[in-house]
């Protein structure tokens, strides 16, 4: 085998070897991401939405947690929802209660009505939304929503957090940014032998189960897969 070969073999990818989305989402994109609105009030702007490619699901409030299992990007209101969990905080404690639950999905909130301390706790580094915005700015706040929960970097990131915060050896976080990387560039994005059986020797039969419970639901648009 000479140098050449054996430097090919030995390389491995790293999360630079991908490139960010493009920035111009069209329908077919917007429809391979499902997005939930809870909100207990008319939704104005589904009909509108929804005529421009996007896939929405509103519910008026949510039974439990696992109801919003299915979805990409979850956008609620703050105000009358949220009310089965008992807190005062409603909506901004359902969502707090959702990200907890769901790291690799996006969230955002949006009411016609102010924020208390409280609810600001709870939804700081979400997406706000303004209620009462065109369907054009909606559209463009959602389309910011699509990108970074499709963005193969960021899935990478948080995936590596709570891989750090459960204390996965940094040699064994650095084969699975090759694994994660080469599923996305030579496997199309498919996660279901990920992480291989050489990385998973190496963790806690937990941890894989939490890997493969983040990786399940994630979401690749064609343009993510090249390099």
């Amino acid at each position: 085998m000479n140098w050449f070969r054996y430097y090919i073999l030995q390389q491995r990818y790293t999360i630079q070897d991908l490139k960010n989305p493009k920035s111009i989402l069209s329908e077919k994109d917007r429809s391979m991401v499902k997005i939930l609105i809870i909100d207990n009030e008319d939704f104005t702007k589904e009909n509108g939405l929804r005529r421009l490619g996007y896939n929405i699901q509103k519910y008026d409030d949510l039974e439990s947690l696992e109801a919003a299992q299915a979805f990409h990007i979850i956008i609620s209101d703050v105000s009358g929802v949220g009310v089965k969990l008992g807190s005062p905080q409603e909506g901004a404690f359902l969502l707090n209660q959702l990200r907890k639950k769901y790291p690799m999905k996006e969230f955002a909130v949006y009411s016609g009505k102010l924020y208390n301390t409280e609810m600001t706790e709870l939804i700081q580094g979400m997406n706000i939304i303004q209620k009462d915005q065109t369907c054009d700015d909606w559209s463009e706040d959602i389309d910011t929503l699509i990108r970074k929960v499709t963005n193969p970097k960021q899935i990478w990131q948080r995936i590596a957090k709570t891989m750090i915060e459960n204390d996965v050896p940094t040699s064994v976080l650095e084969k699975m940014e090759h694994e994660y990387v080469e599923v996305i560039l030579d496997n199309k994005g498919d996660f279901s032998k990920f992480p291989s059986d050489n990385c998973k020797k190496n963790i806690d039969s937990n941890i894989t189960g939490i890997i493969h419970s983040l990786v399940a639901g994630i979401v690749l648009l064609p343009f993510s897969a090249t390099v």
